[in-house]
């Protein structure tokens, strides 16, 4: 088990997300008998940048909802209408001429 302290979250999980990517980006290195002090560290340095981005997590929203405007997205409700059947194949098709196919 790895504890990652991600801390509570305010809107959808995205520290949860960020901590366990830098869990797994650890825990790959100590599995393939890395040095786990340097991976600490090369982890560490990215820790300000998280951090900045998830202070201002309100403007990124905002950017993204003005990005997203009138796009229609689609909701299970769409996904579970059934989709009309395909056209038969057209060899089953039947001709309009009359009489045998022809060979």
């Amino acid at each position: 088990m790895v504890l990652t302290h991600a801390g509570e979250e305010a809107t959808v999980s995205c520290k949860t997300y960020l901590a366990a990517q830098m869990a797994l980006a650890w825990l790959g290195e100590v599995l393939a008998d890395g040095d786990r002090d340097t991976a600490r560290a090369a982890l560490a340095e990215t820790i300000p940048g998280a951090a900045a981005y998830l202070a201002s997590w309100r403007s990124h929203v905002e950017w993204l909802a003005g990005r997203l405007d009138g796009v229609r997205a689609s909701t299970t409700r769409d996904a579970a209408r059934p989709s009309p059947p395909p056209p038969p194949p057209a060899s089953s098709r039947r001709s309009r001429r009359t009489g045998p196919p022809r060979a």
